[in-house]
């Protein structure tokens, strides 16, 4: 039952962890940025705003569940897939401020590009370890690559 509990636990403290990394984003969100991304030209297919919280939410705790799962399998991988799960993570924080904070579309379509390339890496190092933790991280993974995708498009339509 402890045992049982301390796993609960972990998995509660990694969804706070990726939930606050994506509150991160509200920050740098304000009436000015939100004013600005609404002038840009965006591609025919941008999913309504409503749309990105309630995906990054589901992404979030997604990649939490993935975590959680591979937290006790200890193969040779192990420590690599960890340290690339929380580098991923990291760089996921980046991205609103660059994009929304700073304003700077190119910037943020760099990073979405290093954030792609290191969530494919997790993932396909979360496949070794556990194919459950790998499919939660490959739904991560479509969700960035739609992203980065919408990203290309928007500077396309904007420089």
């Amino acid at each position: 039952m402890v045992k049982l509990m301390n796993s609960l636990g972990v998995l509660l403290l990694l969804s706070l962890l990726c939930l606050a990394v994506g509150e991160l984003g509200v920050f740098f969100t304000t009436e000015e940025s939100y004013h600005w991304f609404q002038l840009l030209n965006k591609p025919f297919w941008t999913p309504p705003n409503f749309i990105f919280p309630l995906f990054w939410t589901i992404a979030y705790l997604l990649m939490a569940v993935s975590a959680w799962l591979i937290q006790g399998i200890k193969k040779n991988q192990y420590r690599i897939a960890w340290l690339l799960w929380c580098l991923q993570l990291f760089l996921s924080a980046l991205w609103t401020p660059l994009f929304f904070g700073s304003q700077e579309v190119f910037y943020g379509l760099l990073i979405i590009c290093v954030i792609w390339l290191v969530v494919l890496i997790t993932t396909l190092f979360f496949f070794r370890l556990s194919g459950l933790a790998g499919s939660f991280m490959l739904i991560y993974f479509s969700w960035i690559t739609f992203l980065g995708i919408l990203n290309i498009g928007v500077w396309y339509l904007n420089h």
